[in-house]
């Protein structure tokens, strides 16, 4: 059963103040993020991509789990215990009146509908994920659903990014509630997030924003696109399915609940070739694009090195970029990458995206730069138009 993690009922402050590298190392230290492999295997030993979504294994019950340790058993336990927590103060115990509730019902009896559709549209994806993971649980390697059931994912996922929204104007937008009357949310949504995270990925790719990349990058001449920290495969499977994309997904991790495209098992800094068959690295150069979600904050450098050994012409970063003169690094990437972005590579596009309240990532493309371009091909660079 996945731990609720070393400090999920006191969290100090809610995800939506304040950011930058000081507080994730603070929130690292404590515990207080919930979904970060933390005493996992090292660094070396996962080719420094060690700081990524923690992995919700097959569904198995153990002590102080339900009975039948399904993932969306799972969801509603944890979520009944930190509602019942009063640890720091941080939530208000359950009554004997809400003990006999459901979890939809105590949510909306503490005046936060917007919380209880949210937790109703991450439920349907935990059913989603126990149906699709049932078939594959004790096979070697997990099959990639259907494109039928990739289409029944988008759907189900599309209701939760519209839930989301509402939950973060509840908490940021132009009527917020006071802080007083929304930080009991946060670990509730912070353990929600947890969920979402391993079943399909930090950043939260929209259809709408996939589509619009979209017609950038066919303005650029792309083709195909790499992404070397695929996780579960979801990004890949929306670049193929919705982009209209080849795809090609890489990660250092073995384990996922359901690939939603075939995912290479490989630390993608030691592949020649990116992934891609061999001979294909001219069309690699001139036809694929880089794409990097949420790479590690700093200490990791998974995501500057990829960065820095793409010999390509574009890529695709979602995450968020920073402000270097307010010294503000974002939570992804770290100071590194962002300044390897800012000097070799030109932002052409940009979108925003859906993302949990707090958080500032939106999805960015970027060309290379023509003074970076010399001598990363054997021939000269050629321009190509902006979006």
């Amino acid at each position: 059963c996945a731990p609720l993690g070393a400090a999920a009922g006191e969290v100090a402050r809610p995800p939506w103040r304040g950011r930058g590298r000081a507080a994730v190392a603070a929130a690292l230290a404590s515990g207080a993020v919930v979904g970060v492999a933390r005493g996992g295997p090292s660094s070396e030993q996962l080719g420094g991509g060690a700081v990524r979504c923690e992995v919700l294994a097959e569904p198995r019950p153990q002590s102080g789990c339900p009975d039948d340790g399904s993932f969306h058993a799972r969801l509603l336990s944890d979520t009944r215990r930190l509602l019942a927590s009063s640890r720091s103060g941080s939530l208000a115990s359950l009554s004997s009146g809400e003990a006999q509730e459901s979890v939809d019902g105590v949510l909306r009896n503490r005046g936060a509908p917007e919380l209880a559709r949210l937790l109703d549209a991450v439920e349907q994806l935990t059913e989603m994920m126990d149906r699709l993971s049932a078939p594959t649980a004790s096979a070697a390697l997990p099959v990639p659903p259907s494109s039928e059931h990739r289409g029944a994912a988008r759907a189900a996922y599309l209701r939760f990014l519209e839930e989301l929204e509402g939950v973060e104007a509840a908490v940021l937008g132009p009527k917020a509630r006071p802080l007083a009357e929304t930080r009991w949310w946060v670990p509730l949504l912070l353990r929600w997030r947890y969920y979402v995270c391993s079943f399909f990925s930090w950043g939260l790719l929209s259809e709408e924003a996939a589509l619009q990349a979209a017609d950038c990058l066919r303005g650029l001449g792309i083709t195909g696109i790499v992404d070397p920290l695929a996780g579960s495969g979801w990004h890949a499977s929306l670049w193929q399915d919705v982009g209209g994309f080849a795809a090609v997904a890489v990660d250092v991790y073995e384990q996922r609940p359901v690939p939603w495209v075939e995912v290479q098992v490989a630390d993608a800094r030691t592949l020649d070739t990116w992934g891609l068959p061999a001979g294909s690295l001219h069309e690699l150069l001139d036809k694929w694009a880089l794409h990097l979600s949420w790479p590690p904050h700093s200490p990791e450098t998974v995501g500057e090195e990829l960065l820095r050994r793409w010999p390509g012409r574009v890529v695709i970063f979602l995450g968020e970029r920073g402000d270097a003169l307010m010294g503000e690094e974002g939570v992804t990437g770290g100071q590194a990458f962002n300044e390897a972005l800012e000097k070799d590579w030109k932002l052409v596009w940009t979108s925003p995206i859906p993302h949990w309240p707090g958080y500032a990532d939106d999805l960015n493309i970027y060309q290379r730069r023509p003074a970076a371009a010399a001598g990363r091909v054997s021939r000269a660079p050629t321009e190509t138009p902006e979006c």
